[in-house]
């Protein structure tokens, strides 16, 4: 695997009006405006370097994250906050005896037991492949004090998955207690993680949407008593047979129970963009406007499977998001990755209510895929963004402080993006047949008092020419672009840019008054 490294940096001194050859003329004007997203990071700790290392902590700063979800994902279903680690084997049998969990209708008695099954059966069940892998690494003991070191440094907010799989109410309130006894108020909790699985103990948990609605509710007042301005997430379903009506059920329930806290309750949403092989070849254009569009296709099919227009009447926040594909990892890590990160930030923008992103994750020292940093190899490289680390970055640092975010309006001409019939040779498309119109370059702009930043994606292979006057004044630019297939990126960067600019091929801009 190629790394990326940093190129020598491109200085252009634009104090005039230029005259660039470009194919497409663009022009801009301002549009809808949306909320300002939170933006950041899930962190898992057991994949990075700890919180408080000097050169950790400085790459942290330079993603300018708004917020970050502890402690993760999955391994929230077995946190144990108290000692920053999850459950070890001992430790949870007694709760899976206290809960009548059983496999193959006998009771797990003994730490060994479990141990056995866990090693035995990973390739079965998640829960299996979770409880072996979280007891097989090296704890790092990622405790609320830990954490803190990292909000401090970066100046974000924690997002506090709580454990409603293994822990209890008491518990986790005393946890945002230990964090506010750390001077940091707690603004942003989840009512766990994914409990909608086919995870052999989140179903014996939640058989129904019914015990996870009990859960919601309950935990909800007691949260609110102790924490009246705290925003709450809720988990989305209706992902499998379990848990059809999910959504629905649960939303009547909450507003049902809480008419007047409708803006401090939010549906979470995890969306990642799954690539099986044969995968669109990228190289090729029509592939590649498969590939960018694919986020655009698929998000439209999924929110409908899911309804999601069921939770409408509260925002969405979008917890965990990214790609999944097997090795060989043909797309991970490319620039094509890049831009579907990009396409991806756009379009759960444009058909979801999301006031809150997390990209799954900084990075890993032995997974290559769901990294925002390299963390692979300790060379030149090591703690740089990736290319998709770069998307986030960019969008970190446009919305970070901004009060106001609005679509910018182009005169682009929209793709007829064809996805035949899915197969086997086509194992990515939709059931039928679709065509999908696809915006080639899209534009958002954000504000604070006097101050605009806006950011430009363009997909296309061509060469831009845009017109900023109408929404800029005199501003800086960075400019990032790459070949599809490459690891390294270009970039370029710019003083008292006003009026034309030129947008590389296959680029990401953002400008700054």
């Amino acid at each position: 695997m190629v790394l990326y490294r940093r190129l020598p940096l491109v200085v252009l001194l634009i104090s005039t009006v230029f005259a660039i050859q470009a194919q497409t003329k663009l022009t801009l004007s301002v549009g809808k405006p949306f909320k300002v997203p939170l933006m950041g990071y899930n962190s898992d700790m057991s994949n990075t370097p700890y919180w408080s290392q000097s050169d950790f902590s400085i790459a942290l700063q330079s993603l300018y994250p708004k917020t970050l979800r502890y402690p993760g994902g999955s391994n929230s279903l077995y946190w144990n906050w108290q000692k920053g680690w999850t459950w070890s084997f001992s430790e949870l049998v007694p709760f899976l005896q206290e809960k009548h969990f059983e496999y193959e209708g006998k009771a797990i008695t003994t730490a060994q037991h479990l141990k056995v099954l866990a090693k035995e059966k990973k390739s079965s069940n998640s829960f299996w492949r979770q409880l072996h892998r979280y007891n097989a690494k090296l704890p790092k003991y990622n405790t609320i004090a830990e954490f803190s070191k990292a909000l401090n440094a970066t100046q974000s907010n924690g997002v506090f998955t709580l454990n409603v799989i293994t822990s209890h109410l008491k518990n986790e309130l005393e946890m945002l207690k230990a964090v506010q006894n750390q001077g940091i108020e707690p603004k942003y909790v989840e009512l766990g993680n994914e409990v909608y699985a086919e995870n052999l103990l989140t179903k014996h948990i939640y058989p129904s949407v019914d015990n996870y609605i009990d859960t919601c509710l309950k935990w909800s007042e007691k949260l609110w008593k102790e924490f009246p301005n705290l925003h709450i997430g809720v988990v989305g379903g209706d992902k499998n047979k379990r848990t059809r009506g999910w959504n629905e059920k649960l939303a009547l329930a909450l507003q049902k129970s809480f008419p007047t806290k409708q803006n401090q309750l939010h549906f979470i949403l995890h969306y990642y963009s799954v690539f099986k092989h044969p995968q669109y070849d990228f190289n090729t254009p029509a592939g590649y406007q498969q590939l960018v569009a694919f986020p655009k296709m698929d998000l439209q099919q999924k929110l409908k499977q899911w309804q999601w227009d069921k939770t409408t009447n509260y925002s969405t926040w979008v917890t965990e998001y990214n790609i999944i594909e097997h090795q060989p990892y043909i797309i991970n890590n490319s620039w094509a990755h890049a831009l579907l990160v990009a396409s991806q930030i756009n379009q759960l923008i444009q058909q979801t209510s999301s006031e809150m992103f997390h990209f799954h994750s900084l990075g890993a020292e032995s997974f290559p895929v769901f990294a925002a940093l390299h963390m692979m190899n300790k060379n030149e490289n090591y703690l740089l963004p990736t290319n998709s680390g770069l998307i986030t970055l960019l969008w970190n640092k446009l919305t970070k402080n901004a009060d106001q975010l609005y679509e910018i309006e182009l005169n682009t001409k929209s793709w007829i993006v064809n996805y035949p019939q899915k197969s086997n040779k086509l194992p990515n498309n939709p059931n039928s047949s679709q065509n999908i119109n696809f915006e080639p370059v899209y534009a958002y702009m954000t504000s604070k008092k006097n101050k605009r930043k806006l950011i430009i994606v363009n997909f296309t292979d061509q060469k831009i020419e845009a017109n900023l006057s109408k929404v800029l004044k005199s501003c800086q630019m960075e400019q990032y672009f790459a070949k599809l297939n490459a690891i390294q990126m270009e970039q370029e960067k710019s003083m008292n840019v006003n009026g034309l600019v030129e947008l590389k091929p296959y680029s990401i801009s953002l400008f700054e008054e």
